[in-house]
């Protein structure tokens, strides 16, 4: 039986069909005119990897806009290195990161907090990215920590912007977070040099429930990491 509450242009998803437990691990992503990779599963671990000039998102774990997938859960993205990646203008405000979790269809924003659940980014290297190390959207539970930004966010604005006001940019912040809920920030290190103006080190934007996103910051040459 199909679930109470269906609307016109809802999306279905047969979870059973869905592939898990994949491994990513050692394997290098250089100069890809695109992404390093689309990730669409749930079980998933990228460890351990080289993402080297990938023009747009080294990482994209997206579900919606083609209505191909669903939610991406229990991913952990540990111990990789980010080197120039994101160096395009994205169409899409919320891909001007190096690792972006997004869902949404066009012309309608986000959804709530819960599409994706389970995510790990720690222990990761970023080194160079016009916009975002990361961006989190439509999230229920994710911890990101213990990695260390340098050379992001050299970009302040994005021409494309203004055709999707419902979405808000990932690249106003070297780590941004929209929509979620039960996040932990936790020490990670940003370099703000050749930050551009305006841009910080982290921002919590629209959508996030009070109080559900914690932030413990670290201190980089006596200054505070955080918001």
């Amino acid at each position: 039986a199909l679930p109470d509450g269906l609307a016109p242009e809802d999306l279905l998803l047969n979870v059973d069909r869905i592939g898990a437990d994949i491994q990513i691990r050692r394997c290098v992503a250089k100069r890809n005119r695109a992404r390093g990779f689309l990730i669409q599963t749930r079980d998933a671990a990228i460890e351990d990897c080289v993402f080297d000039h990938c023009s747009m998102s080294a990482l994209l774990l997206c579900a919606g806009p083609g209505g191909e997938s669903g939610g991406a859960r229990d991913v952990t993205i540990r111990r990789n290195r980010f080197i120039g990646v994101n160096t395009v203008i994205q169409r899409d405000p919320l891909c001007e990161a190096a690792v972006v979790v997004y869902a949404g269809r066009k012309g309608q924003g986000l959804p709530p907090a819960g599409v994706f659940s389970g995510i790990t980014i720690e222990d990761n290297v970023f080194e160079g990215t016009d916009y975002a190390a990361i961006g989190l959207a439509s999230t229920d539970g994710a911890l990101i920590r213990r990695n260390r930004i340098s050379g992001s966010n050299r970009r302040a604005e994005n021409p494309f912007r203004a055709q999707r006001p419902d979405l808000p940019p990932a690249g106003q912040a070297a780590i941004f977070v929209t929509q979620c809920r039960n996040v932990k920030i936790e020490g990670n290190t940003v370099d703000e040099k050749g930050m551009a103006p305006g841009t910080r080190p982290i921002v919590v934007g629209p959508g996030c429930e009070d109080g559900s996103v914690v932030i413990e910051t670290r201190k980089q040459d006596g200054k505070e990491q955080g918001r």
